[in-house]
């Protein structure tokens, strides 16, 4: 049932001003998934009008308001207590992690009107996730993971100037992952940057442009370096497993 705290979230699958939350519509999202789960989930009022959804079974990690902002929407439904915390400095910003296991990120978002989202089932062992300007977007598909020492940067946080045209350069860009996606131990994403469904970038990789689905990644600048490739969390996967992989990220 939507309520008045919910009904931003059909909003969400609009472009707005951010074309990538478009895709928000799409299977690799499934934000309607993480929308029927609400009802279950535990409102807490922060203040200011600042509202948090907690899964039944997960704990809230730490969460901070910096400088008075107000209207922000935190959707909590990892089951183990994160040991990051969340900073948001800024109005009217949407953090949305879905139903999973583990999401261990802190999280930091400066501006207002910004989305961090991340889908069913993605697990976080530990990143870094910086969100800055307006209308920016961090988004993650379904089952993602994300190793250790993960970036995801969709801002320098600093400004670069053009001397001779007096304006900046570098001003904060959108990070979209799409579903599946394997960001290995200490991986790095920029700002601007997509990545397709099932692709895998490895250790220490560093993705400055775009990456296309089901391919292996390496490197800083990061460059395909294998095709027609996927993953999955076992180990030793047997035959059925590797062809049901295939089936669910087809070409």
């Amino acid at each position: 049932m939507s309520t008045p705290d919910t009904d931003w979230i059909a909003a969400l699958c609009a472009a707005d001003t951010d074309p990538n939350r478009a895709v928000l519509d799409g299977a690799d999202f499934d934000l309607a998934g993480v929308r029927a789960q609400l009802d279950s989930y535990t409102r807490t009022d922060l203040g200011d009008g600042n509202v948090a959804w907690c899964h039944p079974d997960a704990r809230l990690p730490k969460i901070s308001f910096l400088l008075g902002g107000s209207g922000n929407i935190i959707v909590w439904g990892a089951q183990m207590q994160s040991r990051q915390p969340v900073v948001v400095n800024g109005h009217g910003n949407r953090i949305i992690v879905g139903p999973t296991r583990r999401f261990n990120a802190r999280i930091g978002v400066t501006g207002d009107n910004n989305l961090f989202f991340s889908g069913k089932g993605s697990t976080c062992n530990e990143a870094n996730c910086v969100l800055q300007g307006t209308g920016r977007s961090i988004l993650m598909g379904k089952d993602c993971m994300l190793s250790f020492d993960v970036a995801l940067r969709a801002t320098d946080s600093h400004a670069i100037v053009d001397l001779d045209a007096l304006a900046v350069i570098n001003e904060p860009d959108s990070i979209l992952l799409g579903a599946h996606v394997w960001l290995g131990e200490g991986a790095s994403v920029l700002k601007g940057v997509r990545i397709g469904r099932g692709s895998i970038l490895a250790s220490r990789g560093l993705a400055v442009s775009d990456l296309p689905a089901r391919v292996l990644a390496v490197g800083a600048p990061a460059k395909v370096q294998r095709q027609n490739v996927s993953w999955t969390r076992q180990p030793d996967p047997d035959q059925e497993a590797i062809e049901a992989l295939a089936r669910r990220y087809p070409d």
